[in-house]
């Protein structure tokens, strides 16, 4: 039987996804991966590429991945960003750089 805390996050990163999609982003995503990264989201109207990792509820990035993914996101020259969402909240993206809030 599937972990239930695995299914409430593939639904929130397929919800990430779409409402990238609906912003005009081209995104693809790192299915079953278990890598830094998420999505990999390209920005037409910006110019820009994210690498996105997504959290649900009260799930939260530790250090290492912070980390791991800041210096990733470096090396190709992309913005690092950080997706997350509770039950009564409306999705988030901050940017993990500057840590301030994207609005897409």
């Amino acid at each position: 039987m599937p972990n239930r805390g695995n299914q409430k996050g593939y639904r929130f990163e397929l919800e990430a996804k779409k409402y990238l999609e609906d912003k005009g982003c081209l995104v693809f995503r790192s299915a079953g991966s278990h890598s830094l990264i998420d999505l990999i989201a390209f920005s037409t109207q910006y110019k820009v590429v994210y690498f996105v990792r997504c959290k649900y509820g009260t799930s939260k990035m530790d250090k290492a991945d912070v980390i791991g993914l800041t210096r990733l996101a470096e090396k190709f020259n992309v913005i690092p960003v950080y997706c997350s969402r509770k039950p009564t909240t409306p999705i988030a993206f901050m940017n993990m750089n500057t840590t301030t809030e994207i609005i897409l």
